[in-house]
């Protein structure tokens, strides 16, 4: 599936649970920062696709292919390594089958 693929199924069903969600938008004009290590911000820091919010419940995710979920995960923990940052995230990883796998980081 390709990425705009993932991120329709992605909001659909987060947005059929009852969930707000957004995504930055697409520009090749996106802002550097100091954390983005030479690259535009495309992503929420580099990392996430999309917020989704609910009641007070604020969810942070990184939307990929199955096969890519495990180097998401490395990537989003790097960061996290490098700037002795943490917060609550998921990388979920979407099959060719619209099925997918969430892993909680």
């Amino acid at each position: 599936m390709t990425e705009k693929q993932n991120k329709k199924l992605v909001r659909d069903i987060l947005e059929k649970d009852g969930w707000l969600v957004w995504s930055p938008p697409v520009s090749r004009f996106a802002p550097k920062f100091n954390y983005c290590e030479g690259e535009s911000a495309k992503d929420i820091f580099t990392l996430f696709d999309c917020i989704a919010l609910k009641d007070s419940e604020l969810r942070f995710i990184q939307y990929t292919s199955h096969k890519n979920r495990h180097a998401r995960v490395k990537k989003i923990n790097n960061f996290f390594d490098k700037w002795n940052v943490f917060i609550g995230c998921e990388v979920w990883g979407i099959r060719d089958d619209k099925t997918y796998e969430i892993i909680c980081i």
